[in-house]
């Protein structure tokens, strides 16, 4: 099991590694990651990042055309729940359901 720390630096990590200049780990951005993870999972937190960095749907898109995507902003508290609904359905399309014939589509 990871320490408190280790998991606020994960989450971090993450955003930073996606993001187009680097930044530091705020005692600030510390707190907004611990009020988040009160939330929603670590799971949760990093298929947000994911979403937001890599999804070609149009709000993701916007968010990243518009420079958006400060850690801030991709948790902000009264968005967090809309995006992790997004994220979700951005995860859940990768799963391909079986054809009619019952082989599995690659």
């Amino acid at each position: 099991m990871k320490n408190k720390e280790e998991v606020i630096s994960n989450v971090f990590d993450l955003w930073n590694g996606y993001a187009k200049t680097k930044s530091k780990l705020t005692e600030r951005r510390k707190r907004l990651t611990e009020t988040v993870l009160e939330k929603i999972s670590l799971e949760e937190a990093m298929s947000i990042i994911e979403y937001m960095f890599e999804s070609d749907d149009d709000y993701a898109h916007y968010m990243r055309q518009n420079n958006y995507t400060s850690f801030e902003n991709i948790f902000r508290p009264t968005k967090l729940e809309d995006k992790l609904a997004k994220a979700k359905s951005w995860k859940d399309s990768f799963e391909l359901p079986e054809d009619d014939f019952g082989w599995d589509i690659e």
